[in-house]
């Protein structure tokens, strides 16, 4: 089976910007007080939105504000092809600013199972086409980014360029006005209302949703520590009860039969 490569690759920019600051409401670097797992979380959901735009999905927003049992989501317009989903998924284990991943599992899992009934990319296929995407902004404007993401917890995707613009400017403005290529994100629309979530909860679970025009066609949840779809599996060491789920229809976003 062919794997789609189709990318939008991001623009360099050759020439200095001027001075000017985006998003003045933003804090300067050294007032903005968030904490270091925030930061940790939304530089998770980062790595998934930076590599859903390559793949030519919006991103209507990012959010790091508990809702439910969710620590985090990224939520993109209208519905993502498996083998979009596979390498936006894989963003998940590619190593954040911190210089680590966390978390990944459940996303190492659904790579895993779509590759199995799906063909296509692999795990390592995927994460090494995402962490192409991801290299491509270097370890402190993704940090920068983190920061600004978090400290205002939620954004639309509409401001995710400015915000790679602005960890560009502070980080240039660190190393004493250098100026380095600032690598500018496309802004994309979505054409319709349909929406696919990642939700990030705790304890290692991921879940993912489907909604069409505004009502709920598919949810699934994984354990990242047993792999279990929908359920722990026997002897699971995580603890976290998954909340009953509704039995989704047939051809939804992310199909196990």
């Amino acid at each position: 089976m062919a794997i789609a490569e189709a990318i939008r690759p991001a623009q360099v920019i050759d020439a200095p910007v001027k001075k000017a600051m985006p998003l003045s409401f933003v804090p300067e670097a050294k007032n903005r007080l968030i904490s270091s797992e925030l930061v940790s979380v939304a530089g998770h959901e980062l790595n998934h939105a930076l590599v859903a735009l390559a793949q030519g999905s919006p991103i209507v927003s990012i959010s790091v504000e508990p809702e439910g049992n969710s620590l985090g989501r990224t939520i993109l317009g209208g519905m993502v092809s498996m083998e979009s989903m596979k390498v936006i998924a894989a963003g998940g284990g590619v190593d954040t600013h911190d210089g680590h991943a966390e978390g990944y599992g459940s996303d190492k899992y659904k790579v895993d199972v779509l590759h199995h009934y799906e063909g296509g990319h692999s795990w390592e296929s995927a994460k090494n086409q995402a962490a192409g995407i991801v290299s491509m902004y270097s370890r402190e404007v993704r940090r920068k980014a983190a920061e600004i993401i978090a400290y205002l917890g939620k954004v639309p995707g509409s401001l995710l360029s400015e915000i790679m613009l602005r960890a560009q400017m502070e980080v240039n403005d660190e190393r004493g006005g250098v100026f380095e290529p600032i690598v500018k994100i496309p802004i994309l629309q979505a054409e319709s209302e349909d929406k696919t979530i990642i939700d990030t909860l705790p304890n290692n679970i991921t879940r993912i949703r489907y909604i069409v025009i505004g009502k709920e066609d598919r949810e699934v949840l994984i354990c990242g520590a047993c792999q279990g779809v929908n359920a722990h599996l026997e002897k699971c060491s995580n603890l976290f009860s998954l909340p009953e789920l509704k039995l989704p229809r047939n051809g939804t976003i992310f199909s196990l039969n």
